[in-house]
């Protein structure tokens, strides 16, 4: 599938005929991730500086939308601003974030503009719903749903989100001053607390980009011998027999694949941890795995501390499920789509919903 493809699947019909010519442009010719408030300006309703974006982005209209200073976007993002949409500065967002201002749920339509403060974080995979307010420097967790406004300072989780705490914007996390001489790369790979945008590591995820950009232009015109061969060049591992025409990832060489390898498409590894996946695993399309927790106080959150996600032989992972830091999935496992899974899923066993939860025993 070509990067053309993929925005023009994301782009939906209520898009008008501007903007979605404009995004389709942007989607295939942006080739850097840093600054990207010259190309915006034209589109957007308003842009800030210092804008980060990691394409596809989509908006239905984009003279409705509304960026402060140094917002990130993050790959796979989809803005239907028929009404407005304020993103205010320094917003960071996780991948195949969805902010909507109009809904049709049991019959009733609901609409409102979407006001994101300050500071906010926001994880991967997060729904957020037509009218909703997110207080400054509020922290949303992957996989959520958001239906109602989030309180200042709140980190929510769920779907749809509660609140777990405020958060105390005053605490340092541990480990932060720790000067142990090893480079950001090293403390990432070692699961050490590490800062993201040390120039090495912004190096390495502008090569992952430009990559992935490259392969997923190409990668269903070529052999799986061809494939392996790119891959080889900024994975850590890549067994034979892989089956994977288009996905995402963060830096590639935190990520080790076995042989029979199926990845669905547009699928994302965000490989700050290591990723391990074992033999004749399949991956479903719009696959999420996230291996980074970010540290929750303002001031810090430039901090991450990762941990390693492994997907044990055979195991099948279901469309658009979302697997969280530090989650084992057994050999054999079966996790079903649109599922969010934060704790281990043993061998040979079904698991699904949000959180996903065993309910089954499988053949051996």
């Amino acid at each position: 599938m070509s990067t053309s493809e993929i925005s023009m699947k994301t782009i939906p019909a209520e898009a008008d005929q501007q903007s979605s010519a404009f995004f389709r442009r942007f989607n295939e010719d942006f080739s850097r991730l840093y600054n990207a408030e010259d190309e915006l300006r034209g589109i957007l309703g308003k842009t800030g500086k210092d804008i980060k974006v990691v394409p596809p982005l989509v908006c239905t209209h984009g003279s409705n939308t509304f960026l402060g200073d140094g917002v990130h976007i993050n790959l796979e993002t989809f803005f239907d601003d028929t009404k407005k949409i304020y993103l205010g500065d320094r917003v960071l967002t996780g991948p195949f974030l969805s902010i909507l201002t109009i809904k049709k749920d049991n019959g009733t339509v609901l609409d409102g503009d979407v006001m994101i403060e300050d500071d906010v974080w926001i994880g991967g995979g997060v729904t957020i719903y037509p009218g909703v307010r997110v207080g400054k420097g509020a922290v949303i967790s992957a996989g959520s749903i958001v239906m109602q406004d989030v309180a200042p300072n709140a980190l929510v989780v769920g779907a749809p989100v509660r609140q777990i705490r405020k958060i105390d914007q005053e605490q340092e996390p541990e480990g932060i001053n720790s000067d142990t001489g090893e480079s950001e790369r090293h403390k990432m790979a070692t699961q050490k607390v590490f800062y993201s945008s040390d120039p090495q590591l912004k190096m390495d995820k502008q090569r992952a980009y430009e990559f992935f950009r490259n392969f997923n232009l190409h990668g269903s015109t070529l052999s799986s011998m061809e494939k392996r061969a790119r891959l080889r060049e900024i994975l850590g591992a890549v067994g034979e027999d892989i089956d994977v025409n288009s996905f995402y990832f963060s830096y590639g060489y935190q990520i080790f694949m076995g042989n029979g390898v199926t990845i669905g498409e547009r699928s994302f590894l965000g490989d700050a941890g290591r990723i391990t996946i074992g033999d004749h695993v399949e991956l479903g399309p719009e696959v999420q795995l996230y291996t980074t927790n970010h540290c929750l106080p303002i001031k810090y959150r430039g901090y991450i501390v990762a941990e390693d996600i492994t997907i044990g032989s055979n195991a099948k992972i279901g469309k658009r499920t979302i697997i969280l830091p530090g989650v084992t999935v057994g050999e054999g496992a079966v996790v079903m789509e649109n599922s969010v899974v934060n704790h281990n899923v043993p061998p040979y066993t079904k698991a699904g919903g949000i959180p996903a939860k065993v309910t089954g025993q499988l053949a051996r």
